[in-house]
Formats: structure tokens, C-alpha cells, sequence
């Protein structure tokens, strides 16, 4: 999970602005652009409290901070936490076990930013000795 990238629609539409030779320096766009290619707005998790049973474990997995992500976004990220396809989206193969304990989604109500969300997520990961 921690490998995906999100709003790729938008980040090329800002590469392609960036890149224009006609383009005035925009400290707002740079400033997106870098926020979205950057690592703040990648899936970082904290490691919580291991609890360790006869047969596995399970550690509690928390955002280190809200990532901003699209539709397709939260299919891909789904489609990997569930282990099924969601749309086009595929799941991993041999997933680790994970549960969602909390799924926490606000919708962004920036000016010209359509469907783009702020997302918070928890995890079980159990994990098989």
C-alpha cells in the first residue's frame, strides 16, 4: 500500500503546466504539484501495539497523516486491502490479512479540485508464525 500513488490525473495535468514553456512560475501550482509527487501525500503507516497469539500475530497499522485521493484512488487502495477487484482495480497477489478499523473519507471542497478526498485509514494486519 505504501508504494501507491495518488491523483495521477491531476499531477500529470500539473507536470504539463509546469513544463510549458510559457508557464509564469506559479508558486501555488509548484506548490500542489510538489505536495502531490512528494512524500506527504503517500500512505505512510505507524506501527501500534503487536499482539502476539499461538498461531499469528496482529499489529494495529494507523495513517501517519491524511492522504488526498480520487475515486480511483480509493478503488485501487481497496481493492488491495480486500483482496478482490474493484472496477479495473486488481488485488495484490498473496496479500497480507488486513481488516479496516476505520475508514474516515471528507470530500474536498477546494475550488477546481472535483472528487478529490481526504483520507484517514487504520488497519489490522495479521500476520501468520
Amino acid at each position: 500500500l505504501e508504494t501507491l500513488s495518488f491523483l495521477q490525473p491531476e499531477v500529470e495535468n500539473l507536470e504539463k503546466i509546469v513544463q510549458n514553456k510559457n508557464f509564469t512560475n506559479d508558486k501555488a501550482i509548484e506548490k500542489r504539484l510538489e505536495f502531490l509527487s512528494g512524500p506527504s501525500n503517500h500512505l505512510t503507516f505507524v506501527e501500534g501495539v503487536v499482539q502476539t497469539y499461538p498461531y499469528f500475530q496482529e499489529t494495529t497499522e494507523t495513517l501517519a497523516h491524511p492522504v488526498e485521493v480520487n475515486v480511483e484512488d480509493i478503488k485501487k487502495i481497496l481493492a488491495r486491502i480486500e483482496g478482490v477487484k474493484i472496477g479495473d482495480q486488481e488485488p495484490c497477489p498473496n496479500p497480507p490479512q488486513l481488516s479496516i478499523l476505520e475508514f474516515k473519507l471528507d470530500k474536498k471542497t477546494e475550488k477546481g479540485k472535483s472528487d478529490v478526498f481526504s483520507l484517514n485509514l487504520k488497519l489490522l494486519k495479521r500476520e501468520f508464525t
